[in-house]
């Protein structure tokens, strides 16, 4: 339903993922997987996504983990000029982003009716 609204169900598929987890942060290899999508297109729409207002991104390491305890921290070897480059992009949605409650809405009941045009395919099957 939502991809024919949405166009597109890449974009569909990230909404669902970032609205119902909205503390969490992602990032691009980790949604491909999960969301059984080309990396492309995940790159594409996060971009997209980005650019809109709906998410924003930060690099190096996941923001939506626990702060480090400072004994951890204080082991930890510096990091050498190589693997910063080579660290996560992090994306996570924009609360604060003025359709934010609306696009959230409209996410949830999409889902809402998806599932109950699921239960009334198993009654009818019941039949």
């Amino acid at each position: 339903m939502l991809t024919k609204f949405i166009g597109s169900q890449a974009r569909v598929k990230l909404l669902k993922i970032f609205v119902l987890n909205p503390g969490e942060s992602f990032y691009m290899r980790q949604l491909a997987r999960q969301l059984d999508l080309q990396i492309n297109s995940v790159r594409r729409e996060l971009e997209n996504l980005e650019k809109f207002g709906l998410l924003y991104s930060c690099i190096g390491e996941n923001p939506s983990a626990e702060a480090p305890d400072e004994e951890k921290e204080a082991k930890k070897p510096e990091k050498s000029k190589k693997s910063s480059l080579l660290e996560k992009k992090y994306f996570r949605i924009n609360t604060d982003f003025i359709l934010y409650d609306e696009i959230r809405a409209l996410v949830l009941k999409a889902q809402m009716l998806h599932k109950k045009d699921f239960i009334e395919r198993i009654r009818a099957l019941g039949n």
